[in-house]
C-alpha cells in the first residue's frame, strides 16, 4: 500500500542518515499446489501442470506491488528480485536436478536459499559495494 511505501521511505531517511543502506526484496513466485505433488514418482510420471508458472505470468501476477516499489520508493532504497534468480522462462517447484525449491506454496526450502538465492545475493551486494 501507498502508506507501506511512505512508511519504508521514512525508514531509509532515518537509516541513510546513519550510513546504512535499506535493502527491499521483492516477493518471490507464489503457487497454487504443494511441492509434494510436482515430484516424480512411480506413480506420478508427469508432473502436474501447476509445478511450472510462466516467469512472464509471475511477473504480472505481482505488478501492482512491483509498480508501487519501482514508482514510489525512494531511488536510493537497493531492490533485489528473486525472480531473476528462481526463475529463468518459467519458474519451478522442482529445479532441472529434482530438488524441491519450495516447501509450500510460497516459502522456498533451504536448499533454493543456499543455491540460488545466496549466491545471488552475495553478487548483488558486491556489485553494491556493501559487502
Amino acid at each position: 500500500s501507498k502508506n507501506s511505501i511512505k512508511q519504508i521511505n521514512h525508514l531509509f531517511e532515518n537509516l541513510s542518515k546513519k550510513g546504512v543502506s535499506l535493502i527491499l526484496i521483492l516477493p518471490s513466485p507464489e503457487f497454487d499446489i504443494f511441492p509434494d505433488i510436482c515430484k516424480k514418482e512411480w506413480f506420478r510420471q508427469k508432473p502436474n501442470a501447476l509445478c511450472k508458472i510462466e516467469k512472464k505470468e509471475v511477473i504480472r501476477k505481482q505488478q501492482k506491488a512491483r509498480e508501487m516499489v519501482y514508482k514510489f520508493l525512494d531511488p536510493g532504497i537497493h531492490i533485489y528480485d528473486p525472480v531473476s534468480y528462481l526463475c529463468d522462462e518459467k519458474c519451478s517447484v522442482i529445479d532441472k536436478k529434482g530438488k524441491s525449491l519450495y516447501w509450500d506454496d510460497d516459502h522456498i526450502t533451504d536448499y533454493a536459499n543456499k543455491y540460488y538465492i545466496y549466491p545471488n545475493l552475495v553478487l548483488f551486494l558486491k556489485n553494491l559495494k556493501l559487502l
